[in-house]
């Protein structure tokens, strides 16, 4: 959350770049959020901005706190902002992996050290820019708190849609290939990065369209990101289904198998699979109603039609009353593991085989 609780309009990739081209970068900042991917970014962009290549190694510094001795932080941080450029515009100070910006314990950053670094942040000098990343974090925290009252917080959360296509197609003109608007929005819908559940980011899709480029040659086509793509978990219920439905609980299985790593999986992931059985029970009786895809997209308040689309083929293949019998399967599950009287794994594989 940015200064004074409130969600910016922008994103904070755009506001940052905003602020840069205004000159209107404060002394200290706190760049954080989901998209590490974004963080990162923008870390490299402040310090090529602000500091000279030919002095970069004197100019800017990087300091791994969660690395370094605890009793050393707050005084190399200090040390580092009072260190004058030599050629550069700003003395930029890094400061990644501080734990002490979301663990308050005084086992992680002594509590003279905290206060006095809270105190300098209203201190550092004009010449230094201080820097710190992070991951999701709580910006009442102290230190936080004390970042966002003297400099400012940039909280990188999911790209919003049109900005995350155009990342994609940059990526792909890159890459000396085109594609067409419809199948890249399916290639959005297909990796899940809009499921708020989901851990699927920008480090995972541009790693996702790297391989595209490699594969792909020309024109990106729907069939090629059927073939790339992994996406997130939802997508593993689709090829779940291809090889229950198509007589092949061995391919299931070992779709299972590979997914799953520990117990603790199995919860999410009957979840998830109930939840996709869910979706087809109602696209089915939606279907047997005359409701169009795009109606069915509106009324189950999916933003793109694409999951209804790509589950139309499965859903025909089972019956409501199959479907329905199906749940009551899954839910009966559920309640025994929840009761003790089944493991997860075990649930699973009974779950498949009762399909």
């Amino acid at each position: 959350m940015a200064k004074g609780g409130q969600k910016p309009d922008k994103h904070a990739f755009r506001r940052i770049t905003e602020d840069l081209k205004a000159g209107d970068i404060p002394g200290v900042l706190l760049l954080c959020g989901f998209e590490q991917y974004l963080v990162r970014w923008a870390a490299n962009l402040l310090v090529s901005r602000c500091t000279e290549e030919a002095s970069r190694s004197l100019d800017y510094l990087e300091l791994q706190a969660d690395e370094m001795i605890r009793d050393t932080i707050v005084t190399s941080i200090i040390e580092g902002c009072e260190t004058f450029p030599l050629l550069s515009e700003r003395k930029v100070v890094v400061v990644r992996g501080l734990k002490a910006l979301t663990n308050e314990d005084p086992k992680v950053l002594l509590l003279e050290d905290r206060e006095r670094l809270i105190d300098y942040l209203g201190h550092v000098p004009e010449h230094a820019l201080l820097i710190f990343t992070a991951g999701e974090i709580e910006t009442g925290k102290s230190i936080a708190k004390a970042i966002g009252k003297n400099g400012r917080i940039y909280e990188f959360d999911r790209l919003p849609q049109p900005d995350l296509l155009s990342f994609a197609r940059k990526r792909i003109r890159g890459a000396g290939l085109s594609i067409s608007d419809r199948t890249l929005r399916d290639l959005v819908d297909e990796t899940g990065y809009f499921n708020r559940e989901s851990s699927y980011d920008l480090y995972a899709f541009d790693n996702d369209l790297g391989k595209l480029a490699a594969y792909c040659e020309g024109e990106i086509r729907p069939s090629d990101i059927s073939e790339v793509v992994l996406g997130d978990e939802n997508t593993f219920v689709f090829d779940l289904l291809d090889g229950i439905s198509g007589g092949r609980r061995d391919k299931a299985y070992a779709l299972l198998y590979n997914i799953l790593t520990d117990e603790n999986d199995s919860m999410g992931l009957i979840a998830l699979i109930v939840s996709q059985f869910e979706l087809m029970l109602s696209v089915k009786q939606m279907r047997e109603d005359g409701i169009s895809i795009p109606d069915m997209a509106t009324r189950l308040g999916i933003k793109s039609d694409y999951r209804i689309r790509k589950m139309m083929p499965h859903a025909q293949k089972f019956s409501v009353e199959k479907l329905k019998e199906i749940l009551s399967s899954a839910y009966q599950l559920e309640r025994q593991i929840k009761t003790g009287l089944l493991r997860p794994r075990l649930a699973l594989e009974l779950f498949i085989a009762g399909i």
